[in-house]
């Protein structure tokens, strides 16, 4: 075993060995479950795929954590076209002979879903069989919300099912408080929790050099295993993911059917002329504050065409040329409303010729609706130094001009 890998290969590469060793079909057989059929998220998928509608008779759908397949092969019987991910591959060798026994043709791949590229295939659903419990930190949780949201079509479906916190296993009681962190742990069963993150740990039973995720706790050597929150915590950290809950099972709390905050795709352009940086105030509207040139993306159109003609309607100014793509962020903007969110795709600019260092434009076609044209003053700062703050967190990826200034990089690199 590669004991390099991160703290969730350990477990899974040691449970699909047991599973293969026993002629067992799917990990919840070596957890006192029966028959590859029965497995643990079979009866919510049940309850939920009734409820969902697409608009198309063979949804797409991306499995991951999928194991031997029970899930997959449950969703492909009934009619959709699925994708299936694990990052161990004796559980995919054994799901693909599993499938082909059932004349299922389901595409499996070996993939941890905490490194899936945000590029490729978009889904009608993406289902999670308890496999985001065994996702404890939160890095690692948030690039696994992240991949959803990107490989998730906007009327898209995300199903989870995850253990939760369980009440009965708590020992209040029972507890050690770790001198150096200062963290106090209480017992969890035959493991320990830390209350305030709900992070569980095991105890590790090998040399914790092999394992740079272990952490000695009042001199006893342990391994992140299991997050395992309460209801309401597990649906904060999904909305704030950028997820709408419209069902949480009121049980345990663990099922859930996810959809995606409604997505406005924004371009954002930071605009150089050597040192300089261009900027604008509105004069009529000062508690605007100040701005790079940005705006939405209209239907049919490329980001980079956007960047385009959002800089040249705001700024009046002909010669402008993309210089490369700087990255994505997305902002929560949800209102009352309804959940949102704003994808921006950010742009390096460059302006050739000569200009004003400070001018008035009108943009004629404002993108919010308005029939009177808006006003804007620009005017050019010095970079990095003279930059004032930017209004909306337009500022985020500024810090990734640099090396491109100094470096004076003059090739088209990068793309949304």
């Amino acid at each position: 075993m590669d004991r390099s890998m991160k703290y969730y290969y350990r477990e899974h590469i040691l449970g699909y060995q047991r599973v293969k060793a026993e002629g067992k079909t799917a990990w919840h057989e070596i957890h006192g479950g029966t028959g590859f059929e029965n497995f643990s998220s079979c009866a919510f998928l049940e309850r939920a795929l009734p409820q969902l509608q697409f608009s198309t008779p063979k949804p797409t759908v991306l499995e991951y954590g999928c194991g031997t397949g029970p899930g997959a092969c449950f969703l492909a019987q009934r009619g959709f076209q699925v994708d299936a991910i694990d990052l161990i591959p004796m559980a995919i060798e054994m799901a693909k002979e599993l499938a082909r026994e059932r004349k299922l043709d389901i595409h499996y791949g070996v993939q941890d879903i905490c490194e899936l590229p945000h590029e490729g295939k978009r889904y009608d659903m993406i289902v999670d069989s308890y496999c985001l419990q065994c996702i404890v930190a939160d890095g690692d949780r948030e690039s696994v919300f992240s991949a959803v949201r990107t490989r998730l079509k906007p009327t898209g479906y995300y199903l989870i099912s995850t253990a939760m916190f369980d009440e009965s296993r708590f020992r209040v009681e029972q507890h050690s408080w770790d001198v150096e962190s200062g963290i106090v742990y209480t017992a969890y069963g035959d493991d320990i929790i830390d209350a305030e993150t709900s992070t569980v740990y095991e105890v590790l039973d090998e040399e914790p050099e092999d394992y740079p995720d272990a952490v000695k706790i009042a001199n006893t050597w342990y391994l992140p295993y299991r997050r395992h929150l309460k209801p309401p915590v597990l649906r904060a950290e999904l909305e704030a993911a950028g997820f709408g809950v419209r069902y949480q099972d009121d049980v345990h709390g663990g099922d859930l059917i996810c959809t995606p905050k409604s997505v406005t795709e924004k371009v954002v352009a930071y605009v150089t002329q050597g040192d300089r940086l261009l900027l604008f105030s509105h004069p009529h509207h000062p508690e605007a504050g100040i701005q790079v040139p940005a705006g939405t993306i209209e239907e049919g159109e490329s980001p980079q065409e956007a960047v385009l003609r959002e800089a040249q309607e705001e700024t009046g100014l002909p010669g402008l040329e993309i210089r490369s793509y700087l990255g994505m962020r997305e902002v929560d903007v949800s209102t009352n409303s309804g959940p949102k969110i704003q994808r921006r795709h950010f742009f390096h600019l460059m302006l050739r010729g000569e200009v004003p260092a400070r001018w008035r434009h009108f943009e004629e076609h404002p993108s919010d609706g308005s029939t009177e044209p808006i006003e804007f003053e620009l005017f050019w700062a010095k970079y990095p130094g003279e930059l004032p703050e930017l209004s909306g967190g337009q500022g985020e990826l500024l810090h990734r001009l640099a090396p491109r200034l100094r470096h004076g990089k003059s090739t088209v690199t990068g793309s949304p």
